[in-house]
C-alpha cells in the first residue's frame, strides 16, 4: 500500500489466546505434581490481570499461601474432564 511505503515496523506482537471451558482462568500449584504452578488460561484478559497474577504467584511460591482465595482457579476443578464438547 502506497500510504505504508515509508513506515518502520518496529516491533509486532503474535500469541495464541487461551480459553478455559468455563471461562476462569487456571491459577496455582500443580494437583497432581508437587512443584509445579500454573498460571495460564486467561479468556483474554491476561494482559489486563497479569501484574495481579503475577504478584499473587510470588506470594504462593515463596510463601505456600496467597491472600486472596484461589480454589475457584485450581487446575483440579477439570479433573475427569477427558474431553470437552461445545454446546449451543
Amino acid at each position: 500500500m502506497p500510504a505504508f511505503e515509508h513506515v518502520q515496523l518496529i516491533r509486532v506482537w503474535s500469541g495464541i489466546e487461551g480459553y478455559t471451558a468455563d471461562l476462569q482462568p487456571v491459577i496455582g500449584p500443580s494437583t497432581r505434581v508437587p512443584g509445579p504452578h500454573y498460571a495460564f488460561g486467561f479468556n483474554g484478559e491476561g494482559f489486563a490481570i497479569s501484574p495481579g497474577v503475577g504478584e499473587t504467584m510470588a506470594e504462593l511460591i515463596a510463601t505456600g499461601r496467597t491472600s486472596i482465595p484461589l480454589e475457584p482457579y485450581s487446575i483440579g476443578r477439570f479433573a475427569g474432564a477427558w474431553a470437552l464438547q461445545e454446546t449451543s
